[in-house]
């Protein structure tokens, strides 16, 4: 069965979070990673470079710095988006 965008965004910030917080997948992608304490501001570097390796994208600066990335909700739509735009 192939993984759709969500999961595997979801599957990435599990591998990387160091949080022993347990969330189920609708929490997990609407609340706010940062503030939460899912990732931490080192971890942030390392998923961001996860997901464009992962995805064959490159986050714009202010994709990174916007309201939408800061759920995994968003960032699934940012990385969606980008995805939809290299196959224009």
């Amino acid at each position: 069965m192939k993984k759709t965008i969500q999961q595997k965004v979801l599957d990435i910030i599990r591998d990387l979070s160091r949080s022993e917080k347990k969330l189920d997948d609708h929490t997990l992608l609407s609340v706010k990673y940062l503030d939460e304490g899912i990732i931490d501001s080192f971890t942030l570097v390392e998923m961001i470079a996860t997901l464009e390796q992962r995805f064959g994208i490159k986050f714009s600066a202010g994709e990174l710095t916007s309201q939408t990335f800061r759920t995994l909700a968003g960032v699934i739509t940012i990385v969606e988006k980008n995805l939809a735009e290299q196959k224009k």
